[in-house]
Parts: structure tokens; C-alpha cells; sequence
């Protein structure tokens, strides 16, 4: 019996030490591969691959920065000189511009040919008025003017020699630090494109490839987001906006305010000589205008007054009829009283 109970004893210790020993082997077997696999990939990329994904419900993979970054942490004093820089800064440059003029065709002309002379275009244009039959003859345009940067400045002079200026105004956009933030995300991201498709191509799972593909299209779709923007931010720096509008008038104001006192008094008295003259003829054009209608009216009043007359005057013979009608009757009836 005793014999019996050791045998057993040993027999279950045997059994316990086969399935620990399995356990340990399969344990250090996944161990190995995923230290393979993060060993394989991580040079490539510098990506600390963790486990896959976090949790197993994540599609995110979760990797650490790119060793590349350090140098570029390096090189930021550089690049924040350059900031300050104001040759290097990235403006965007906007004006509007308000015209008069009697000439309206000449100054059209003149207006091209200067866009033309600094090397712009005209990006949208619109014009109303001039029509045969419109009430306003007079003519009004809006045109968007694009203009180099390098030749904005001596456009902006040469269009306050053109005509009668009457508003202007211009602004500049400081937009330096949102340029260099797109770079850094577009740096960033083509870092982490790059760094995807190095474990695309050594990964052999099948959830691998699908989560590994999905986030490469979602970083090359904000990469070209990115780099949208970047192209927008170039042409707007590059070619400043320009915003012109041009009103054909028949008198151009003058700027009293560079006048003299006497100067303005007498500009003041001109201004108000003509708004007087200028309110005469418009009366007379319109009532001239409006002969045609006052004719047909005085036309229908008169045929009215005539047609009432008439029947007022049949109504009053009838009357008169009636009257002495009566009257003879009464003078027949006393007659009549007295025979």
C-alpha cells in the first residue's frame, strides 16, 4: 500500500510539471514573436509597436515620436529668428478702392493697362447701367484685381493717379505662424506615412493590414488637407488682393478738406448752385416725361366733365319740364275753380 500511494505521488507530480513546462513554452513562443516583430520594425521606423492595438478596440496604432524630431528641436532658435525676421514673414495683403469718373471708357482702358504694366489680372469683374431704356444711364463696375506682391506697392501708386479716388484702404495679414504649423503637420505627417507603410509591408496579420491601410488613408487624406491650405496660403502671400470699384459720374466732388477756407466756401456755394440746377433739370425731364400721361388724363377729365354736363343738363330740362307741367295744371285747375 505504501508502494501504491509514492508511485501515485509521483506519477500527478510528472503530470503537473508536463503542463507547466507546455504553458512556459507557449508563453515564451508568443513572447518571442512579438520581440521579433517590434525588433524587425523598429529600426525601420522608430516606432515603439505595442502590442498591436490598445485594448483590442482601438484602431489607432500607438507609436512614440520619430527619433528625426530631435534635430528638429534643434534647429527651432534658427527658425524662430527667421520668424522675426520681417523679409521672411508671410503676409497677405488686401486693399479696396473706390473710383469717380466723368471718362468712364478712358478709365476703364487706363485701369487695364496699368493691371497689365505690373504684371496682374483681373480674378472676377461685373459691371450694371449704360443701357438704352435704363432708367440710370450711368455706368457702375466691380472688378477683384490680383496683383504680384513684388509689384504691389508701385501698382497702389500708380492707381491713385488714375482718377478721382474717393476711398481707400488696405490691410496686411500676418499669417506666419499658421504657415509654419501646416509645415510642421505635413513634415509629421509624411514622417508618419512613411513610417505606416514600413509595417505594412512586413505585417502578416490580416486585422494588421486592414487597421495599418485604414490609417494610411486617413493620413494622406489630412496630408492633402494640409497641403491645400499650404497652396492657398502661397498664392493669397504671393498675389495680393485687390478690390475696385468705379462709379461714372457726371461731376467729380473735389476734396475740400486740402482747400482753403475761402476755397471751400466757394466749392461749397458751386456744389450747391448745381445740386439746384441739377434738381431743375431733373424736374423738367420729368415733367416732360410725364407730358404724355397728363395729356391722356386732361383727356379722359374732359370727355367726363362733358359727358356729366350733358346729363346734368337733361336732368335739369326734365326738371324744368316737370315743373311747368306742374304749373299748368295748377292754373288750369283754378280755373277750372273759378268758371
Amino acid at each position: 500500500m505504501k508502494l501504491y500511494r509514492i508511485t501515485a505521488a509521483l506519477m500527478a507530480a510528472a503530470v503537473l510539471l508536463t503542463g507547466c513546462g507546455a504553458a512556459m513554452k507557449n508563453t515564451a513562443s508568443d513572447s518571442m514573436d512579438m520581440e521579433y516583430f517590434a525588433a524587425e520594425t523598429a529600426p525601420a521606423m522608430d516606432y515603439a509597436y505595442s502590442d498591436g492595438y490598445t485594448g483590442g478596440t482601438s484602431n489607432k496604432l500607438q507609436y512614440s515620436t520619430p527619433s528625426s524630431a530631435a534635430p528638429e528641436a534643434e534647429e527651432m532658435p534658427e527658425e524662430a529668428g527667421a520668424e522675426n525676421d520681417l523679409s521672411a514673414r508671410k503676409i497677405i495683403k488686401t486693399a479696396n478702392l473706390e473710383y469717380e469718373s466723368k471718362t468712364y471708357d478712358e478709365f476703364m482702358a487706363n485701369l487695364e493697362k496699368t493691371i497689365a504694366q505690373s504684371g496682374g489680372y483681373i480674378s472676377n469683374q461685373s459691371a450694371r447701367g449704360g443701357g438704352e431704356y435704363a432708367y440710370n444711364p450711368q455706368r457702375y463696375a466691380n472688378l477683384t484685381v490680383r496683383i504680384p506682391a513684388s509689384n504691389y506697392d508701385r501698382f497702389m501708386e500708380q492707381a491713385a493717379t488714375l482718377g478721382s479716388l474717393t476711398y481707400k484702404s488696405e490691410s496686411s495679414e500676418d499669417v506666419t505662424m499658421n504657415y509654419v504649423d501646416t509645415e510642421s503637420h505635413i513634415r509629421a505627417l509624411e514622417t508618419e506615412y512613411d513610417a505606416l507603410l514600413a509595417i505594412l509591408e512586413k505585417a502578416e496579420k490580416l486585422d494588421d493590414v486592414i487597421r495599418l491601410q485604414s490609417r494610411i488613408t486617413e493620413v494622406n487624406y489630412q496630408l492633402d488637407s494640409y497641403k491645400a491650405q499650404l497652396r492657398k496660403y502661397d498664392d493669397l502671400i504671393s498675389y495680393c488682393t485687390v478690390h475696385i470699384s468705379v462709379s461714372e459720374v457726371y461731376r467729380e466732388v473735389k476734396n475740400v478738406e486740402k482747400l482753403t477756407f475761402g476755397q471751400r466756401i466757394a466749392a461749397e456755394l458751386q456744389n450747391t448752385f448745381y445740386n439746384i440746377s441739377d434738381d431743375a433739370q431733373d424736374f423738367t425731364v420729368d415733367f416732360i416725361a410725364a407730358l404724355p400721361y397728363l395729356l391722356i388724363w386732361a383727356v379722359i377729365i374732359t370727355l367726363a366733365v362733358l359727358i356729366l354736363r350733358v346729363i346734368w343738363r337733361k336732368l335739369k330740362r326734365k326738371h324744368e319740364i316737370r315743373r311747368l307741367d306742374k304749373l299748368c295744371r295748377q292754373a288750369q285747375e283754378n280755373q277750372n275753380g273759378q268758371n
